[in-house]
């Protein structure tokens, strides 16, 4: 497919008249597969190990809504960033389950901590 491309003349819009054929290289992985022992039993291990990876997912979320309902429930104020209102805040639902996910995955939590201590 490689080689028709190459002899195919592009168009000048996009970058190949023939560009989508590359994607059909993908299905090489499943060639690989069926003759790679090792790579079968990695896969089948990680296809049995979805249901508990769901499982977590659904008990981190459930974790979140909690937590961000509490903090809605201690921190019902607007968190004041000097004389602005601070982009992360417990006013809403939503926008407490986000301000919750900074803080779970570490990302900007302590301009978080900083605010809850300013406001209170």
């Amino acid at each position: 497919m490689s080689y028709v491309e190459l002899v195919v003349p592009k168009s000048e819009g996009d970058g190949g008249g023939l560009g989508m054929l590359k994607t059909f290289r993908l299905l090489r992985i499943f060639k690989i597969i069926k003759s790679w022992e090792s790579l079968k039993t990695l896969l089948s291990t990680v296809f049995d190990s979805l249901q508990a990876i769901t499982n977590l997912g659904i008990l981190i979320c459930l974790f979140l809504f909690i937590f961000s309902l509490l903090c809605k429930q201690f921190f019902p104020e607007s968190l004041m960033d000097g004389e602005d209102k601070a982009r992360y805040t417990f006013t809403n639902t939503g926008v407490a389950l986000v301000t919750m996910f900074i803080i779970l995955t570490g990302e900007n939590w302590n301009e978080v901590m900083i605010l809850v201590i300013d406001t209170y």
